[in-house]
Order: C-alpha cells, then sequence, then structure tokens
C-alpha cells in the first residue's frame, strides 16, 4: 500500500506541477493546425491513461527489488518534466526540446529495463515512453522554422 501511496504521490505532482504551467498563448497556438496534433479534447484522456500506466509501472518499480534500481529515473524524470514544461510555455524552446529528449531516452531505459526484469509490465511503460516520444517530435517542430 505505501508504494502505492507514494507513486500517486509522486506522479500527482509532477502531473499538477506541469499544468501549472501549461497554459497560455503558446497552448492555444499549438491547435491552430499547422503541427501533426490530434483534437485538443483528446489530450486529457491520453494524459489520463499516461499518467494511470505512470502508477501502475512506479508502484510496481516501488514495490519489486528487481526495479527499485530504476527509481532515480523516475525521478530524474519527475523532475525534468515540470521543467520541461516551464521551458516550453516560458518560450525556451530548444532548453525544453534538450530536457525533453532526456525525459524520453529515460523511459525508453525504463522500459527496455522492466522487459529485460518482467514479463509483461513493459507494456505499462512503452506507452509512456511513445507518449513522450511524440512530445519530443512536436517540441522540435516548434523549434524549427
Amino acid at each position: 500500500m505505501l508504494s502505492l501511496t507514494a507513486a500517486l504521490m509522486c506522479v500527482f505532482l509532477t502531473g499538477y506541477v506541469s499544468g501549472l504551467w501549461a497554459e497560455g498563448e503558446v497552448l492555444e497556438s499549438l491547435f491552430d493546425g499547422t503541427l501533426p496534433l490530434p483534437p485538443r479534447a483528446a489530450f486529457e484522456p491520453v494524459w489520463s491513461l499516461i499518467y494511470l500506466l505512470e502508477i501502475l509501472a512506479l508502484t510496481a518499480a516501488i514495490a519489486d527489488g528487481r526495479l527499485r534500481k530504476l527509481l532515480k529515473f523516475w525521478l530524474a524524470a519527475g523532475v525534468m518534466s515540470p521543467l520541461a514544461c516551464k521551458a516550453f510555455f516560458g518560450g525556451a524552446k530548444i532548453f525544453s526540446l534538450g530536457l525533453m529528449t532526456e525525459i524520453t531516452v529515460l523511459y525508453l531505459v525504463i522500459t527496455f529495463k522492466f522487459a529485460e526484469k518482467t514479463k509483461v509490465l513493459w507494456l505499462t511503460t512503452l506507452p509512456i515512453a511513445l507518449w513522450h516520444a511524440y512530445l519530443t517530435a512536436i517540441n522540435f517542430l516548434t523549434v524549427i522554422p
């Protein structure tokens, strides 16, 4: 139960702080039709699914001694996510791109390690890594002219 509580707290805190900065003119300009984005209404259910998968995977990582070594990767991604959001929506898109690239790499490492140590649990981390790779690509498209 403690592992679930810790996972919920981490995911909620990361998502909440990131969401504080995901607003304003930059957010509105993302949906002007120039970027390959799904409809704006799709982001809430997608993020809800990503958060649920993060809670499941992080709970397993906290509870399972074989996966506990990955907590430093989760922590790094959890710290960098709000920073990347703040940078992106604050206009520092190149800095945000660097952070998003690192976050994607961290989630890919987590996914590969989960695949090594578990039979199916890596399926919870793969969509997280792919979603962050997609967001990194969108970030890149906002940087290039």
